[in-house]
């Protein structure tokens, strides 16, 4: 794919290391990806969207993020959605939301696509590497959404970029809110050995006598 190219263009490769990065990137999402406009309004309708819904995760550099974007739905009775890209490694979601994931890395994208840095290319590896784990979470659809875009990444992802949040043309229908959705997801965690995870689902939408705390 075009992130592959880029890849090679700007840092080189390692035979195994592109090997296992390509190997990995197995998710064929049914949509094109999106970039949605960075704005209050889109990122409040956007995560009060997100909450209706067992398969959606979204995806953030850091933490602090993690706890800035969790201020917009604290008021909802919500297992965990949001994580970083370490918590998310393992996992896989129908629909993810990369939130500031490449403007948190700004500065080094920049170096990366503007300058010469083949004597520091293995450091600039990391960050082909976290967005391969941040598009091959997602197995149907996948969105961006950053205060301050790159076009040279936005282009090799070959975003489409909305204005205005529109759960139906972002394909938000197309996602199961039903007890059944929430009951497969939780029971995807338990699969994948998340069971901190699926014990949030268990307990908070079938709520019964045998669900105890985490």
């Amino acid at each position: 794919n075009r992130l592959s190219e880029l890849r090679r263009q700007y840092i080189g490769s390692q035979k195994r290391e592109m090997e296992q990065a390509e190997k990995s990137n197995v998710n064929i999402c049914l949509y094109d990806p999106y970039r949605l406009e960075y704005s209050e309004s889109n990122i409040q309708r956007l995560m009060h969207e997100i909450i209706k819904y067992p398969q959606v995760a979204v995806l953030v550099p850091d933490t602090k993020t993690k706890e800035n974007l969790w201020e917009y739905v604290k008021d909802f009775d919500r297992p965990d959605f949001i994580f970083t890209v370490d918590e998310i490694k393992g996992m896989e979601y129908d629909y993810v939301v990369c939130y500031n994931l490449i403007d948190y890395y700004q500065d080094a994208w920049k170096k990366l696509t503007e300058t010469d840095i083949r004597d520091t290319r293995t450091k600039y590896r990391f960050y082909f590497n976290l967005i391969y784990v941040a598009i091959t979470r997602a197995k149907k659809m996948l969105c961006f959404l950053d205060e301050n875009s790159l076009s040279t990444i936005e282009n090799a992802l070959e975003l489409k970029y909305e204005p205005d949040f529109d759960a139906d043309l972002l394909h938000f229908s197309d996602l199961d809110a039903s007890v059944y959705g929430w009951l497969k997801q939780a029971n995807e965690y338990k699969q994948q050995g998340k069971f901190k995870n699926a014990l949030q689902f268990y307990n908070t939408f079938l709520p019964l006598p045998w669900c105890i705390s985490a």
